[in-house]
C-alpha cells in the first residue's frame, strides 16, 4: 500500500516525489526508494521558507524504515533519529527510533527515548504501552537488571495518561 502525506498545504510536486518513492518501496525497489527519498530531502529542506516539516518527518521515517529493511541499523538509527528532531513529539518517529536501537541491542539508548518521548508528550502513548505490558523486547529479549529504573520510571509517565479507548 502507498502512504501519502496529504494535507491542505502540501506542494503537489514534492507529495507526487514522496508519492514515487512509496511506490519504489512497496515494489521491493529499496534501493532507489532511498535515493528518491534522499533527494526529496534535499527539495524539502530547500523549499525555504515554505520548508514542509511534517513531509520533512514521514521522509524521513521512510529512510529509517527502508534502512532498517535492508539491515543497515546504522543508517536507520541515524534517519530515525533525524525524524524525532523534526517531529519530537512523533509516536511513530519515537517507536522507529526506540526498535532501531533495541534492534542494535542498544537498549540502555531505546529506553531512554521512550522516556524522553513520554516526558514530552501530552497524550497517551498505545506503542509504547503495549511494549510496557511486559518487559520491552517481550519474553526472548529481557533488559539488563541496571535498566529496570529507565523502565519504571517509563511506566510512571505512561500511567499520567489513561489509555484510549
Amino acid at each position: 500500500m502507498t502512504t501519502v502525506v496529504t494535507t491542505r498545504k502540501r506542494d503537489p510536486e514534492l507529495a507526487a516525489r514522496f508519492d514515487h518513492a512509496m511506490r519504489l518501496r512497496d515494489a521491493g525497489a529499496l534501493r532507489e526508494c532511498i535515493s528518491e527519498l534522499e533527494l526529496l530531502i534535499t527539495a524539502v529542506v530547500a523549499a525555504r521558507p515554505k520548508r514542509d516539516p511534517v513531509l520533512l518527518l514521514h521522509t524521513f521515517m521512510q529512510l529509517g524504515y527502508v534502512h532498517g529493511r535492508l539491515g543497515d541499523n546504522v543508517e536507520s538509527t541515524r534517519r530515525f533519529a533525524d525524524a524525532v528532531e523534526v517531529g519530537p513529539r512523533s509516536e511513530l518517529a519515537s517507536l522507529g527510533l526506540f526498535h532501531a536501537h533495541f534492534g542494535a541491542g542498544r537498549h540502555r539508548d531505546a529506553l531512554a527515548e521512550m522516556v524522553r518521548f513520554l516526558s514530552v508528550t501530552r497524550r497517551d502513548s498505545p506503542g509504547y504501552r503495549e511494549l510496557l505490558v511486559h518487559e520491552p523486547g517481550g519474553e526472548r529479549t529481557r533488559v539488563a537488571p541496571e535498566l529496570s529504573p529507565l523502565v519504571r520510571e517509563a511506566r510512571a509517565l505512561l500511567a499520567r495518561h489513561p489509555p484510549r479507548n
